[in-house]
């Protein structure tokens, strides 16, 4: 056994075999460089203050913190599942070659355009919402659905178009034509222009009863 007392200094100016198990307790201070060629463990903890380069691949088993900034200049691949937690901010081109799923309490916000999980998408003014009656709403109107066979297209304040397994109706401030299965209703005056001009002498042919339907006279 070789001992040094506390405060000795030892010089080794040529080369230290070891060749056997080298065990250092205390503090160990390295100022040159040092080459390690063979395996290295390391079980308790290391705590580097320096510029550390890697050039051989690394592999981290256990978890792994990192509190500082990191910046990755090559590909980053990540096999397994991956969770982030904080911020994440992509300045680059992003290209998704899978699905994007976004879960409850998440949205996809893009300018004035937000995605949310149950379908309901705002494009500025325009609101599309399956969940409500009201499927498209926009300043200049909305369309409308309700049951399985009923859709209306309505303008702000003025006009409508209802279709229902009933009747197909256009409504223009309460003036409207009705198309039902028995009949075709119009609320108000019935105008038809670029008629032909009926030969001189011609019988009138057409007759409205008293219940404003419209019969032909043969």
């Amino acid at each position: 056994m070789t001992r040094w007392l506390n405060g000795s200094t030892v010089v080794i100016e040529g080369i230290l075999d070891v060749a056997g198990s080298f065990s250092i307790s205390g503090t160990t201070v390295i100022s040159g460089a040092l080459t390690i060629a063979g395996q290295t463990g390391i079980t308790g903890p290391l705590t580097i203050q320096g510029v550390t380069d890697i050039t051989g691949q690394l592999n981290v088993t256990g978890p792994t913190a990192l509190d500082g900034d990191t910046t990755i200049s090559g590909k980053l691949d990540v096999t397994g599942p991956m969770a982030t937690k904080g911020t994440l901010s992509v300045e680059g081109v992003t290209t998704l070659k899978n699905d994007l799923n976004v879960t409850t309490g998440g949205k996809i916000n893009a300018g004035q355009t937000t995605i949310e999980p149950n379908g309901k998408a705002t494009f500025g003014d325009v609101v599309i919402d399956p969940n409500t009656i009201y499927m498209i709403q926009a300043p200049g109107g909305n369309m409308v659905s309700g049951t399985s066979d009923q859709i209306s297209l309505s303008s702000s304040s003025s006009s409508s178009v209802s279709l229902d397994s009933a009747r197909a109706e256009l409504n223009h401030n309460g003036a409207a034509v009705r198309v039902e299965t028995a009949q075709t209703t119009v609320t108000n005056r019935l105008k038809v222009g670029n008629l032909p001009t009926a030969p001189d002498g011609s019988s009138p042919n057409l007759w409205v009863d008293a219940n404003g339907v419209l019969h032909r006279i043969s």
